[in-house]
């Protein structure tokens, strides 16, 4: 066989080979998944003068100096309120799960507007917290409340 022939024969074949490796490494990627959008996993009311005078969904939120910072959803962005605020949970109890032992009013410009019949409560610097029975999430209290026995 002619050394031209050969030689062909070998350049065909690594290129062959290389076109190969580089197709296989260009094959067409799955797209990037698009992040889930942020779903609301709470609802913040705001009171004053006995009256709700705002409400929003928040998808987190914060606290700190009596203030309740709650994150919209899809963003970095949070509403701050001081006074009279109920952040409440979405999600429902599970029923048949814990007792009612407290009732819990929340009252703004002397006007009972929260009333809850919860399992257990704490309390903490500005806020307090009510388990409603069989809920996993806390309601977050701000502004003045009465906690009292369910007899």
């Amino acid at each position: 066989m002619n050394q031209y022939v050969i030689g062909g024969i070998v350049i065909v074949a690594i290129l062959a080979v290389a076109a190969f490796v580089t197709l296989s490494g260009l094959r067409p990627s799955k797209p990037a998944a698009l992040p889930e959008p942020e779903r609301p996993a709470y609802t913040v009311t705001v009171f004053d003068g006995g009256k709700q005078v705002a409400t929003w969904d928040a998808h987190r939120y914060s606290t700190g100096d009596g203030r309740l910072y709650g994150y919209l959803p899809n963003s970095k962005e949070a509403i701050v309120v001081g006074g009279t605020y109920v952040l409440e949970p979405m999600q429902a109890p599970e029923p048949g799960v814990g007792q009612k032992r407290w009732r819990v009013t929340v009252y703004s410009g002397g006007e009972a507007v929260k009333i809850w019949e919860a399992d257990h409560y704490s309390t903490g610097e500005h806020r307090m917290y009510v388990y409603l029975p069989g809920a996993e999430k806390a309601i977050v209290i701000g502004g003045p409340y009465v906690v009292e026995p369910i007899r």
